[in-house]
């Protein structure tokens, strides 16, 4: 009891800063909350703290609740399992977006998310607050030993956390699911987190439900692999992009592919046709109270045309950073022969860097193998007059004396361009786009050839596997201009996969 009234002091002090600091998102004394439906299952839409806080009070008050979080391939599954759909909108108190995959669905539909609501982030906040009002936990799931070593890692994290048990969750004969919930019941935690996978944990719990004597009960992936290390998570930087998804396919791609490549596009196409259809936020009445309905269908058709830019440049991210981190691993013994050539052949620095100009005018660090002498730059001004490439914009010669011998063949081959997949890991560039241009190139572009600045740089398109160097800066600018007209994945990959006989044949390379 000491625990329960500390632990609500502790709240009330909390809920007073928030009140002080955030009156904004208070109204009538209460704190905004609000949900909103995805493929047909309805999600909750708040923040972390607050799901938190939510979860702890029916635990200390032993209110039954069961919760359950939803990503693009939850969802994905859900949509064509009626049983699944049913226990995310009938059995569940509560269901958390989780992921940005959700997040870019629900922008699809005119909603904003608040906050990514993860398992695997909550977890340790959880945690924190358990110790806090004296919250047991259980661990069900995962293979043998993997609940017990993510407790085990959990408590050197947080000393005071009270374990109530673990178990594994290869529960595949009714004698073991009775075991299971038998040790459950005996532990009498206030949490009981299961991760068995979806759609098995959801079906479990519901199969289960009246047996269990826990009031939370939460259904949680893949979460005791994070904490039991057995899966790292990706960088911050990756996470804050939305594209942790990329670093679990570079873990496990055999089993991760199909999930990503195929399932996200999947998922947005069938937020796209719920949209189509008249799917609107069936569980947001504010909304519909709100909005005539042809303010509606005016929304819906604004969405639409924002859904093929979004989704494009969603996935077309997540495929420059898996690609380039795979190309990168993939051509490291190239490079180390590269730069090995490159010192035997001539004095100066392995690589070149230049600034240039990437979307909307901002200039970015351009790296490539060094191919021409060290004193490059500075001789530019003694051969300018011989300058071969029409309309005097780019500066092309075809046979530029400042090029050395490893650098004529490492150009003929576009082996100077590969550093720049730093550059596209990095996000300053993509794989597929307009070639960056020189400040000194932007200062003689008209202003209708400004349009490429409009999108992201990129090391091949259109005009690179059409002639390259061999076509006039204004038939350049043409082809970028088509790419931004037809820009879409399927491009994408047509340009990459006739950049590798363009790059073989050498045509116009120089």
């Amino acid at each position: 009891m000491k625990q329960l009234v500390k632990y609500q002091h502790n709240q009330v002090a909390n809920i007073c800063e928030l009140v002080a600091t955030n009156k904004d998102v208070f109204q009538n004394g209460t704190i905004e909350e609000s949900s909103f439906s995805l493929l047909g299952v309805k999600i909750w839409n708040g923040r972390m703290e607050r799901a938190v806080d939510w979860l702890i009070d029916r635990a200390l008050y032993r209110k039954s609740s069961v919760i359950g979080f939803v990503n693009a391939n939850n969802l994905n599954i859900a949509y064509q399992d009626c049983e699944l759909r049913r226990h995310y909108n009938r059995v569940c108190d509560r269901v958390f977006a989780d992921g940005s995959g959700v997040r870019l669905g629900a922008a699809i539909k005119g909603v904003n998310v608040v906050e990514n609501v993860n398992g695997t982030d909550m977890l340790p906040l959880l945690c924190s607050h358990a110790c806090q009002s004296g919250v047991s936990i259980f661990l069900l799931g995962a293979k043998p030993g993997t609940a017990a070593q993510a407790a085990k890692n959990l408590l050197v994290r947080f000393p005071q956390l009270k374990i109530a048990g673990t178990h594994h969750g290869y529960l595949n004969d009714e004698l073991s699911c009775k075991r299971a919930i038998k040790r459950i019941n005996e532990a009498k935690p206030d949490i009981l987190l299961v991760a068995m996978g979806t759609p098995l944990q959801e079906k479990w719990l519901t199969q289960n439900l009246a047996k269990i004597e826990c009031p939370v009960k939460m259904s949680v992936g893949g979460l005791f692999d994070f904490f039991a290390e057995n899966v790292s998570r990706a960088p911050l930087w990756m996470r804050g992009i939305g594209c942790e998804w990329v670093w679990r396919i570079i873990q496990e791609p055999s089993r991760m592919w199909r999930r990503y490549i195929l399932g996200n596009p999947l998922f947005l196409s069938r937020v796209c046709y719920e949209l189509i259809k008249g799917g609107g936020d069936e569980t947001n009445s504010q909304l519909e109270q709100t909005q005539s309905k042809s303010k509606s269908q005016s929304k819906a058709q604004n969405n639409l045309l924002s859904l093929n830019l979004k989704a494009f440049l969603f996935l077309k991210r997540g495929i420059d950073i898996f690609a380039s981190l795979m190309l990168l691993a993939l051509f490291t013994p190239l490079f180390l022969l590269v730069a090995v050539a490159i010192k035997l052949d001539s004095k100066g620095g392995l690589l070149y860097s230049q600034d240039r100009i990437g979307r909307g005018g901002k200039k970015f660090k351009f790296w490539k193998f060094r191919s021409m002498s060290d004193d490059a730059d500075a001789s530019l001004v003694t051969i300018e007059k011989d300058n071969e490439s029409a309309g005097n914009v780019l500066f092309k010669i075809k046979s530029d004396p400042r090029i050395t011998r490893v650098g004529k063949f490492i150009r003929r081959f576009s082996i100077d361009e590969l550093p720049q997949l730093w550059n596209v890991l990095k996000g300053d560039m993509s794989l597929v786009g307009p070639r960056p241009c020189l400040p000194r190139e932007l200062a003689k572009y008209q202003l209708s050839d400004r349009v490429r600045l409009a999108i992201k740089p990129g090391i091949t398109c259109f005009w690179q596997v059409g002639g390259r160097s061999e076509l006039s800066f204004s038939q350049q600018i043409q082809l970028d201009k088509k790419y931004i007209q037809e820009r879409s994945i399927l491009t994408d990959f047509k340009i990459l996969l006739l950049t590798i006989p363009a790059v073989l044949s050498g045509k116009g390379a120089y």
